[in-house]
């Protein structure tokens, strides 16, 4: 099953390096709009919950930007 997942991805352009930078970037974006709102107090007079799930999503939104990015330069670099 595990093959077939992995062929699956390489097939579509999804390389583990692309998984590796996408779980970065979503680790990243979301651990500095935490720090970010808590610097600025929004998270004070605010739903915490609601707060934490528009970091969340915003976090997923860049993650899947760097994999679209990232899947584009593996396209487009020549193969080794």
């Amino acid at each position: 099953m595990k093959e077939k997942i992995k062929t699956f991805f390489n097939t579509i352009g999804i390389t583990p390096d692309t998984v590796e930078r996408a779980v970065k970037t979503f680790v990243q974006a979301f651990l500095a709009y935490i720090v970010t709102a808590m610097a600025a107090g929004d998270f004070i007079n605010a739903q915490l919950s609601q707060k934490a799930l528009l970091g969340f999503l915003m976090s997923a939104v860049a993650a899947g930007l760097s994999a679209v990015m990232n899947m584009i330069k593996n396209a487009n670099s020549p193969a080794e």
